[in-house]
């Protein structure tokens, strides 16, 4: 009973109010407008002055009428309750259809599309659900389409890709699936796309890059996946670029050094990898660049640090060192960063950490127990079995402290290996003593002219199990001449298994030269001659080693005093002379031969 006498009101109401108005008014717009009162609970609307009554249309509230047709609605914030109907289609000569605030509910007629003339669509915060009907294509003048914070779902229809004159597109926060249309790239005269918080997947279609007049791109809060277009660099005054809270991969294109308009970068949460590109040091306009909750590496690039504008610069959860980080200590959010990687080579650890090596100071934990700390020297010798890591600091990018991934030692061809050296002239004699040998099969003796860098020397045989000593004899004769020719030579052993796992002893030096031995050589260089005179008394033996270690000539004595050596042709270069007295001292000197 109630419904019939709630619709009898309304049809007698209506009657007396075309009887009024008929003259300056449309049927078909006052038909469409009572459905609209009546389907939005137009009695408890805030304002419905004169809505249904015998005045004149241009007196209803929120309505601009020209010609006795409807250009202009402006209802927002009024409480509407209630679906459009499907009538409000008939609006035909409507431009401006203002409807935020409201509480409309239920799915867009598919008559909308009939609003030919429509320029600016605003239905923004009210409960509207369903699909967005592909009809809207039809609204070839709409400049202005605001759905946003809504509750629309299904797919992005491809016909918004036919409103050409549209400059506006807000569809944020709503449940909106799929992809961003291709269509969109049709849209040349678009300034602001906010497509933000839906439910968005597959990638980004490089057609974007048509939209050149963009101001404000805003992606987030999605499911987007696949890289970011370089077509992004086509924009040519996008000020805000925000794609964060998405699934994207890949590096950032380099082309976003184009965009020199751009103020507002965020591509936070993702899953980006790679270098930040140099180019975005061209940005200069830039106050807010947000990169953190992505892959990331590499040095942060030093043209960045020339933007003095950046006042926000979270680079934080990735997986950045002290590379490039103590120049923007100051001006970057940039801790905590992922782990680092430990690399194992035998029994030395190491890490990169970058920066300046002397502002890193290194802790090595083994079970937790910390066993070593380090300024500068990023590396670590493994003295035992256990679970090992590292914790690295810098002292100018203070906030950042980097943590390394474990490194689990469960084996090693042996537990120790204790390196002595004898200094002794007449027979320098390598000594080490080793612990908890496992399946050790051989030991490679390894000699380097600088400490550093070693070459293969020799190899004896390991007995393979336990606590064992070794001996052994330095000969001048196999080992590069030229590790001797300044006095010094470096030596390290290393223990290889069964398995191809090896391990390394301390480093240790000979002094081969005996400091007393008044033994020398003359004219040096050697110049247009190929006489050699030796100073020095009880001579045995004089021979000429190349740098490969090779003997190419060589002479024999009766305890003899200051002989003359004649050498076979030699190129020019440098030599080693190897004299060896009667008692056994040996001494090399270097000979340079032009």
């Amino acid at each position: 009973m109630k419904q019939y006498y709630k619709l009898s009101i309304s049809i007698i109401v209506f009657a007396l109010a075309m009887s009024s108005v008929k003259a300056q008014s449309n049927v078909q717009d006052s038909m469409a407008l009572v459905d609209l009162y009546n389907s939005t609970n137009g009695i408890r609307w805030k304002n419905n002055t004169n809505w249904l009554s015998k005045q004149p249309l241009n007196t209803w509230f929120g309505l601009t009428v020209v010609g006795g047709r409807v250009t202009v609605m402006t209802l927002q914030n009024n409480s509407l309750r209630g679906n459009l109907p499907s009538s409000f289609g008939d609006l035909t000569q409507l431009t401006i259809a203002h409807f935020e605030q409201d509480s409309i509910l239920g799915s867009l007629p598919a008559t909308i599309g009939n609003l030919i003339n429509i320029q600016m669509l605003a239905f923004s915060g009210n409960k509207i659900s369903g699909n967005i009907p592909s009809s809207i294509g039809n609204l070839s003048q709409l400049s202005y389409l605001d759905f946003s914070y809504n509750h629309l779902n299904g797919n992005i229809p491809t016909e918004i890709g036919m409103l050409k004159n549209l400059n506006s597109l807000f569809l944020n926060s709503n449940s909106l699936i799929g992809g961003i249309p291709e269509s969109f790239g049709n849209l040349t005269s678009l300034i602001y796309l906010y497509l933000d918080y839906n439910e968005l997947t597959d990638s980004i279609p490089t057609s974007i890059g048509n939209c050149i007049n963009l101001k404000t791109l805003s992606l987030s809060n999605n499911h987007i996946t696949g890289k970011i277009p370089s077509t992004i660099g086509n924009f040519k005054t996008l000020f805000k670029l925000d794609l964060s809270v998405n699934n994207l991969i890949g590096s950032i294109p380099t082309t976003i050094g184009n965009v020199s308009s751009l103020i507002r970068i965020n591509f936070s949460y993702n899953k980006l990898s790679g270098n930040i590109p140099n180019s975005i040091g061209n940005l200069t306009a830039l106050v807010l660049l947000n990169l953190d909750n992505n892959n990331l590496c590499g040095a942060i690039p030093k043209e960045i640090i020339s933007i003095t504008g950046i006042n926000n610069f979270p680079l934080f959860n990735n997986n950045f060192t002290f590379a490039g980080m103590e120049a923007i200590a100051n001006k970057a959010q940039y801790s905590p960063q992922a782990r680092i990687a430990i690399k194992q080579n035998g029994n030395l650890l190491s890490v990169s950490v970058g920066g300046t090596p002397a502002n890193n100071t290194f802790k090595w934990y083994n079970n937790a127990t910390l066993v070593a700390t380090t300024t500068s020297d990023s590396t670590f010798t493994i003295t035992s079995i256990g679970k090992y890591w590292v914790v690295a600091t810098n002292v100018v990018a203070s906030q950042l402290t980097l943590f390394s991934d474990t490194a689990i030692i469960s084996t090693l061809p042996i537990e120790t290996i204790s390196l002595t050296a004898t200094n002794d002239s007449r027979s320098p004699l390598l000594q080490w003593q080793t612990k908890g040998e496992i399946n050790t099969l051989i030991f490679e003796i390894e000699n380097s002219i600088d400490g550093t860098n070693f070459v293969f020397e020799d190899r004896i045989k390991a007995i393979g199990i336990g606590d064992n000593k070794y001996n052994y004899q330095v000969r001048f004769e196999t080992l590069n001449a030229h590790s001797f020719v300044d006095d010094k030579s470096f030596f390290r052993i290393k223990a290889i298994d069964k398995a191809g796992k090896f391990s390394y002893s301390n480093v240790v030096s000979l002094s081969l030269n005996n400091s007393k031995s008044n033994l020398n050589i003359y004219p040096n260089p050697l110049v247009g001659s190929n006489e050699i005179h030796v100073t020095g008394n009880h001579i045995k033996e004089i021979s000429i080693i190349n740098m490969q270690g090779k003997t190419i000539s060589t002479a024999y004595y009766n305890d003899v005093t200051n002989p003359t050596f004649l050498i076979n042709k030699v190129n020019s270069g440098q030599f080693a002379v190897m004299i060896q007295q009667q008692d056994g001292t040996k001494r090399i000197l270097k000979l340079l031969c032009q």
